[in-house]
């Protein structure tokens, strides 16, 4: 195939979702079945478009093709490992949520509105990862955050959904700003913002960054930061519950995403600024902690989802500023479809839970089972790293990600082992420690061979090396807080479960900061 027939290829998704969109204005009403069938054909069609693009891939490698040029200004699509792993996922993803939405509207009088909104929005998610120039991105950074906007207001009379609208609408406009920054940087630095360029240039780069360059690359970390619902701009994700279920899913599964990605598809910027990968692994790493932490004290399915969410975003972010962008990848696609799978079955999770109100196991607080469990994870995934030759000793990043690995295989032999639970449960669990290590293992060697010439070298300065081993500790002292068998006074024990319930109050503090709380009073 020519570049042009593949390039016409790739954005045919992309400009099907978009006649979607514009013909949600003419048949906007109930079932309307012309427009959903579109939709559903469009969301089968990227599936078969990214099946495509895989295998002209595999044929003729890396390709950036022109779409556009005006002048002396061009737009690129840039079709790599990077973006067809991601374009193929949202794709998949796209379509179960429409399938799934097709069913959850079915009857409502705005079901067109709804559906010609859901295909603007996916559209804009495709155009964020095949962009190959940093302007084009920036558009699809921009729509993504209109389109958002239009999906959470759906139902404009429903006070907590206009509040977290409102204060979504203040933190994307943030993020956009920092990305107009950086790309307004590039430019003047490279009189281009091709991504082909830029990583070419950057590649070449020895010494210090100009001031331009570090402009940019502090910009888009706080781009990703307030994309992707970091602490303590995470308000507005636990709020927007009122939203349709398909919303919900396609934001965590695929919106939030863009924080990441956008790290990630910049990383050759981000890697020669050791002070903004302190600042991810500061920041994410602190978000990953603190949504942990309170996603578990939820009682809603919705709200401990989207606490856990943020802390994953937090938690990809942490990666990427240890310089583990495979890993990072690998979290970011097995969280995206975890969370569509989770939002889209929110209602047989509660049935399931009421159906089968099981006694939740009890510890028993044998302290020798408890380190038996530590010993047991310590020594099962230096022994997966031995198979699969992974180099610890000269990678510290991935030593140090090794550290919350081993608290996280810990954590789950120790409340199954160290219980009354029967001995087929605690051997499922070591079953499934078995198999968690074996996925990240194996799936992060496949990504990292796949992405290895799409990502820079790993190589950490000794700031962030200072700020991950902090994170690490802290990470250390909370798990192991949670395995060692402490007695809890019963009121200090409600007392902690009424704070982290409420997230702390920062959500709390952080909309008297901004005047959210007013709009609240303002609509009841």
């Amino acid at each position: 195939m020519t570049p042009e027939t593949i390039g016409l290829i790739a954005l045919s998704p992309l400009l099907a979702f978009l006649f979607i969109a514009l013909l949600s204005a003419y048949q906007s009403g109930s079932r309307p079945l012309l427009l959903n069938r579109l939709a559903l054909s469009a969301g089968a069609g990227s599936i078969l478009v990214s099946g495509i693009l895989i295998t002209q891939l595999i044929l003729q490698g890396v390709q950036t093709i022109q779409v556009l040029h005006i002048a002396d200004y061009a737009w690129f699509i840039r079709l790599d490992q990077l973006s067809i792993t991601m374009l193929s996922m949202v794709s998949v993803i796209g379509f179960f949520v429409i399938k799934y939405s097709l069913k959850y509207m079915d009857g409502d009088e705005r079901q067109g509105a709804f559906t010609g909104r859901l295909a603007a929005t996916i559209a804009s998610v495709q155009l964020v990862i095949i962009a190959g120039s940093l302007s084009m991105l920036l558009l699809g950074w921009f729509i993504t955050s209109v389109a958002l906007n239009r999906l959470l207001l759906f139902y404009p009379n429903r006070s907590g959904a206009i509040i977290a609208a409102r204060k979504k609408f203040l933190m994307a406009r943030f993020s956009e700003l920092f990305l107009v920054i950086a790309v307004v940087a590039v430019y003047q630095e490279f009189k281009s913002d091709s991504l082909e360029v830029l990583f070419a240039q950057l590649q070449m780069q020895s010494g210090p960054l100009s001031f331009r360059l570090q402009l940019a690359s502090w910009s888009i970390v706080l781009a990703a930061v307030f994309k992707s619902a970091q602490f303590p701009l995470h308000g507005w994700l636990i709020e927007v519950m009122e939203t349709p279920t398909p919303v919900s899913a396609l934001l965590h599964a695929g919106l939030l995403n863009a924080g990441p990605y956008l790290v990630i598809r910049l990383s050759y910027l981000i890697q020669l600024n050791p002070d903004v990968q302190t600042l991810l692994i500061a920041v994410g790493g602190f978000t990953a902690l603190y949504g942990s932490v309170v996603y578990m004290s939820q009682n809603s399915i919705k709200t401990f989802l989207s606490y856990s969410s943020a802390g994953h975003m937090g938690f990809s972010l942490f990666m990427c500023g240890l310089g583990l962008y495979p890993a990072g990848l690998l979290h970011l696609m097995a969280h995206s479809i975890y969370k569509a799978h989770a939002f889209l079955s929110s209602g047989s999770i509660i049935e399931q839970q009421r159906a089968n109100k099981v006694r939740p196991s009890l510890r028993q607080g044998n302290t020798g089972i408890i380190i038996l469990a530590l010993l047991s994870s310590i020594s099962l995934f230096f022994g997966f790293a031995y198979l699969f030759q992974t180099d610890l000793k000269g990678d510290t990043a991935m030593l140090l990600l090794g550290i919350v690995i081993i608290l996280g295989i810990s954590y789950i032999l120790v409340n199954a082992w160290d219980s009354d639970s029967s001995k087929t449960f605690k051997a499922r669990a070591f079953a499934f420690a078995l198999t968690v290590l074996l996925a990240f293992f194996s799936l992060e060697a496949v990504l990292h061979h796949l992405i290895e010439a799409q990502i820079p070298e790993v190589s950490l300065a000794t700031t962030p090396l200072i700020a991950a081993f902090a994170v690490v500790l802290v990470y250390t002292l909370v798990i192991l807080g949670q395995l060692m068998p402490i007695e809890w006074s019963a009121g200090l024990k409600q007392a902690v479960y009424v704070h982290f319930k409420n997230g702390l109050y920062v959500n709390t503090v952080f909309d008297r900061l901004i005047g959210t709380w007013k709009l609240g009073q303002k609509k009841n």
